[in-house]
């Protein structure tokens, strides 16, 4: 967009005739700010309202504006802007491995570096969760999927019970062998769409209140919401050790997903916003 601007100023008859749309994803001030934060790094209150006004600044004047959920519509409209929700459209099937067949603690998500979100969940995981969970949970492996390209993870020998996949075609297998995702983000903006999709697969969540609160979801009805690494790990032993809560917690986050992150539901948000459907 900071490309597009000079190009709409110095040339609006390039765009006669287009309905210029800005799709928005996320506000990515809000995530770096919250790194920045992870890092010890202070930031007052006016500056992250500076740095996200100058971010949503981009899309004056658009015809449409779309962002991923509720909470950063509320950003737009705190900055004179109106934003429609379009989500995501989640795969829902439940995988129906039984219970006393699953084993694993799965984690989903691509690893670019050792600095990047996903590679910090990890690391935090394994240094401050980990350790108990193995002593309290010996039967049970952590299993990380997804590209990997952490000199970290890739040069040091990993803790007994930790498996690092790499890239994978079908991450099927690992839903029906999980009995348990974990979501351990510390920053993020938008919305955590692994937790979107692993709940859409039959698997019960744990994950930190950031990424609860983005979702709006009920804790403990729907995901748990852990912080810090002694109440991360009770969430995950009491997941991993109830099957009464364990189905209960998977059934209500299954109906979240379905009622909010059907392909259904995302073509109707699709269509209103880009003006195809009334309100």
């Amino acid at each position: 967009m900071k490309n597009l601007r000079p190009l709409l100023s110095r040339h609006p008859e390039w765009f006669t005739g287009m309905k210029l749309i800005y799709d928005a994803e996320a506000i990515f001030a809000l995530r770096e700010v919250r790194e920045e934060r992870l890092q010890g790094k202070a930031i007052s209150e006016r500056e992250i309202d500076e740095r996200v006004r100058r971010e949503l600044s981009l899309c004056a004047g658009f015809e449409r504006i779309l962002t991923v959920s509720k909470e950063e519509a509320l950003q737009f409209a705190k900055h004179g802007l109106d934003a429609y929700v379009v989500g995501h459209a989640a795969t829902i099937a439940p995988c129906e491995a039984a219970w006393d067949t699953r084993q694993d603690i799965l984690f989903v998500g691509a690893i670019h570096g050792d600095h990047v979100p996903n590679a910090l969940a990890v690391f935090w995981f394994l240094e401050q969760v980990w350790p108990q969970l193995h002593r309290r949970l010996p039967w049970a492996r952590f299993v990380i999927v997804g590209l990997n390209n952490s000199p970290r993870l890739n040069s040091q020998p990993l803790p007994e019970r930790i498996v690092v996949t790499g890239a994978v075609d079908d991450l099927t297998p690992f839903y029906e062998s999980a009995r348990l995702f974990v979501a351990p983000t510390r920053a993020a903006a938008g919305i955590p769409l692994k937790v979107v999709e692993a709940a859409g697969r039959g698997v019960p969540v744990v994950a930190t209140p950031l990424l609860v609160s983005q979702l709006r979801w009920n804790s403990p009805a729907e995901i748990l919401a852990a912080d810090g690494g002694s109440q991360f790990a009770d969430a995950c032993v009491k997941l991993c050790t109830d099957e009464r809560i364990w189905q209960l917690q998977r059934e209500a986050a299954l109906a979240r997903v379905t009622a909010e992150y059907s392909p259904a539901v995302f073509a109707q948000q699709l269509r209103r916003a880009l003006g195809l459907q009334s309100s």
